[in-house]
């Protein structure tokens, strides 16, 4: 049992220590100005130089104590794994309470009113619970190996949907001067499929609440000579869009491509603050591929969809991958 508790915490203290080490890293550097400013570490905002440094120690640290227990045998350093892990919890802890008095405010609408941070602060005291000094067990240790990597395979699989969840389910409408509506399906008669009227019903409504006056419409072809975003062009129209207010990127083949094609955009129009409109699976991977162009401050709003739609297990199965290669990458 005891390799089997061990082999749980090797495996949480890989994932949660290596993630939040990689993105306080890459969080401090954009705030001593030596890349894009405003990178999102992880869910936690607490950005100072001073947090970062110390979630950058503390996910080190239990980073190294998952890979090699047994460089902290010393009796004066068993107890840093469980130190390090109760304060990386409490660092998350008081984001969680930052976070809440946002929602309460009503500045954003969770779908889920939790906040991921406690996520991150609860599995940070689980954690040093588990890492707690105990002496080591003897015998079997392949149980502890097979338990590490089956707990980082899960962790690995379940975080994107927690931000998903977490992150790509709360609207974050605001005043802005442009919103982005991403493609989905036309259909050969030039109708927009459901997930598309979805994205183009939603931006209309942001529209018209005078959170923005004007709409970037990025998708590729469609199943006939009716381009996406001619099919998102017409629905805007016919839901009391002037044209005027429409611009058409025809180049949105994929995120990157609408990220890319829609950045310069934003240059030659003096953009600053933007919404982006998709469904809830690809918001995440879409906040990522905007800061790595230097728009950090973008938000989003989730798709209200008129119904569920038949893919949805597919897609999320698919972001989950894509969020990976998206954070590998920037």
């Amino acid at each position: 049992m005891q390799h089997l508790v061990i082999g749980v915490a090797r495996g949480t203290a890989l994932f949660l220590g290596g993630f939040l080490a990689v993105n306080g890293l890459l969080g401090l550097v954009g705030v001593i100005g030596l890349v894009r400013p405003g990178f999102d570490a992880g869910g936690l905002v607490v950005s100072t130089p001073f947090g970062l440094g110390l979630r950058i120690a503390f996910g080190a640290l239990l980073f190294l104590w998952g890979l090699t227990p047994k460089a902290f045998d010393r009796a004066s350093l068993r107890f840093v794994p469980c130190l390090a892990a109760a304060g990386l919890a409490t660092i998350a802890l008081l984001d969680a309470r930052s976070t809440w008095s946002v929602f309460q405010t009503g500045a954003v609408t969770p779908r889920f009113p939790v906040p991921l941070s406690l996520g991150w602060s609860l599995l940070g005291f689980g954690l040093a619970w588990m890492a707690r000094p105990r002496p080591e067990p003897v015998g079997r240790s392949w149980i502890q190996v097979t338990a590490m990597l089956i707990a980082l395979g899960v962790f690995g699989s379940s975080f994107p949907a927690a931000q998903i969840v977490a992150y790509g389910m709360t609207d974050y409408r605001r005043s802005a001067d442009v919103i982005v509506v991403f493609g989905a399906r036309a259909y050969a008669d030039g109708r927009p499929s459901d997930a598309l009227a979805d994205r183009v019903r939603t931006a209309v409504e942001v529209y018209h609440q005078g959170h923005a006056p004007r709409l970037i419409m990025s998708g590729g072809p469609g199943d006939g000579d009716v381009h996406e975003v001619e099919a998102m062009r017409n629905l805007a129209m016919q839901l009391g869009v002037p044209e005027a207010a429409i611009e058409l990127d025809r180049g949105g083949l994929s995120t990157e491509a609408t990220v890319l094609h829609t950045t310069a955009s934003f240059r030659e129009h003096g953009d600053t603050r933007v919404l982006a409109v998709s469904h809830d699976f690809h918001l995440p991977r879409i906040r990522m591929a905007y800061q790595r162009a230097g728009y950090a401050a973008v938000a989003t709003v989730p798709a209200e969809e008129g119904q569920r739609l038949r893919r949805t297990p597919y897609l999320w199965l698919r972001e989950t991958a894509a969020f990976w290669v998206y954070w590998a990458r920037g």
